[in-house]
C-alpha cells in the first residue's frame, strides 16, 4: 500500500472495528485508513443493493440468530424474523465496477464503512487505482497519437 497520509480518527475507528491478525491490529487499521483516503480522493464510491441471489442466503438461521428464539412461560419458540441481506459494489468515478462483496447480512453503519474500506484496500492491491497513462502527442501539431496494440 503506498505511503498515503491518513486520518488520525479514521485510524482509530479502524483499530477498533476492523479486526485483524493479533499483533498486526495497528498495521491493518492503517492500511484501512489509506485505502479509504485513497478512495475518497479518486471519487469512488460503494453502492449497497439488495442481494437476493440466493433463496438460502441466510443458510442455518436457526442456528446464528438469536433474535428468532424468544423464550415464553412454557418454553422456547421460533418467531418471524427479518434480516437485510444486501451486496457492497465499489465503483471507480465512471462507474466501473472495481470490486464487490455479497451475502452481507445486517450490516451496521460501522461494518458498511469496514467493508466499503476493505473492498478499497483490494482494488488498490490489485493495482485499480493507477491511472490510465497519458497518450504520446505529436510535437508538432499536439494531437494524441495512436496507441500501438
Amino acid at each position: 500500500m503506498p505511503l498515503t497520509t491518513f486520518n488520525r480518527a479514521a485510524y482509530d475507528f479502524f483499530k477498533e472495528h476492523a479486526g485483524g491478525i493479533v499483533g498486526q491490529a495497528s498495521v491493518g487499521a492503517a492500511n484501512l485508513a489509506r485505502a479509504e483516503k485513497i478512495a475518497y480522493d479518486l471519487g469512488w464510491t460503494v453502492d449497497w443493493e439488495g442481494d437476493y441471489s440466493s433463496p438460502d442466503m441466510l443458510g442455518d438461521h436457526d442456528y446464528w440468530c438469536k433474535g428468532n428464539r424468544v423464550e415464553y412461560d412454557d418454553g422456547w419458540r421460533t418467531v418471524e424474523c427479518n434480516h437485510e441481506v444486501t451486496c457492497a459494489l465499489l465503483r471507480a468515478e465512471d462507474g466501473e465496477v472495481l470490486g464487490s462483496l455479497g451475502g452481507i447480512i445486517d450490516a451496521s453503519r460501522d461494518y458498511r464503512r469496514v467493508i466499503e474500506a476493505e473492498l478499497a484496500a483490494e482494488a488498490i492491491a490489485e493495482g485499480r487505482h493507477e491511472p490510465a497513462p497519458e497518450p504520446e502527442h505529436c510535437p508538432t501539431c499536439g494531437q494524441a497519437l495512436p496507441v500501438a496494440s
